[in-house]
């Protein structure tokens, strides 16, 4: 567990260095590549200080596109899509800013940032992303195989359920679990093992395990458990700062936000932390106003014409009023 909260900040910073490396090799590029047309040399020092806002910028899509979750650490085409979203969406405000922007940020006379080099850097930043994630990937993927980078979980339960729950994250090591044994749910076990994992106990000595194991993760699986029960299995997960998870059955008790995930075709849901929430809702919502001003620019002429039109062929004003007759 520990390694995965090291990962986020390495993967943030080499997300950084590719998004800002790549602007500033773009700018190399479009005047060292001779098939391209010949243009003055706008100076390093305005793509330098703009490559730190390309670096921010395609942080917040990559973040806002889910790529910091870490929930299983695989790259899929999922993960491409969503790499591939969070660089086209900055691509596409930065060349908004540069149309609007033009000739205003600074005193340079030249163009104030080259299409080119944007669509360079678009490029770049989508085939050096992907490959960096899916190395990442690819790494983890041999660690599990050996048996590190895993999660230790508890399942409350000793049910069907519960049993094919811990078949399923036994024979799939992309699953990232590693079940420690099972608590009963207040009924005397047959046996004192499941699968061959041990009954550890009951639900109320849940806070007991989590001081001597190392837990990193609680399933809940079982359906016939009281609210109360229940209640206080997600309040000693969360002094013990370990995730709770559940087969779902009990949504009239979870008032926050929750992921949704698979494991062997049987759903679980996960609390999650509304970290970063409103943040997130700000950034799509600058999207939004940055993708639908670029559509108003791009079709202003032929709504001019479109106007044009209506003035010459009509004796009506361009924009339709109704006249309502009644009631």
């Amino acid at each position: 567990m520990g390694k995965r909260i090291l990962l986020k900040p390495i993967l943030v910073i080499v997300d950084f260095s590719i998004l800002t490396g790549t602007f500033l090799l773009a700018y190399w590029l479009r005047f060292q590549l001779e098939f391209l047309p010949e243009v003055p040399v706008p100076s390093f020092e305005l793509y330098f200080r703009f490559s730190f806002f390309v670096g921010v910028l395609g942080f917040a899509m990559l973040h806002s596109s889910g790529m910091y979750r870490l929930r299983h650490l695989s790259f899929g085409f999922d993960g491409f899509f969503a790499v591939f979203r969070a660089v086209t969406f900055s691509a596409l405000i930065i060349m908004v800013m540069n149309f609007i922007f033009r000739g205003y940020i600074t005193s340079y006379d030249v163009e104030t940032y080259s299409r080119v080099i944007i669509f360079f850097s678009w490029f770049l930043s989508v085939v050096l992303l992907s490959l960096w994630r899916a190395g990442t990937a690819l790494v983890f993927k041999q660690f599990r195989k050996r048996g590190k980078g895993m999660k230790n979980v508890v399942i409350i339960g000793t049910d069907q359920v519960a049993r094919s729950f811990c078949r399923a994250i036994q024979q799939n090591v992309n699953f990232e679990y590693r079940p420690l044994g099972f608590l009963s749910n207040g009924i005397t076990p047959s046996a004192d093992e499941v699968e061959g994992l041990p009954i550890m106990g009951a639900v109320d000595e849940l806070s007991a395990i989590f001081r001597r194991e190392t837990v990193n993760e609680v399933v809940l699986t079982c359906m016939d458990m009281e609210m109360e029960q229940v209640a206080h299995v997600i309040k000693a997960c969360e002094r013990a700062d370990v995730q709770f998870s559940m087969i779902p059955g009990f949504f009239e008790i979870l008032t926050r936000q929750m992921n949704v995930q698979e494991v062997a075709d049987i759903p679980i849901f996960q609390l999650e932390e509304r970290i970063f929430q409103r943040w997130g809702r700000l950034v799509k919502r600058g999207i939004d106003i940055a993708v639908a001003m670029l559509v108003l620019l791009v079709f202003a002429p032929l709504w001019v014409f479109a106007a044009l039109g209506i003035v010459l062929e009509s004796k009506g004003g361009v924009i339709f009023k109704h006249d309502r007759v009644g009631k």
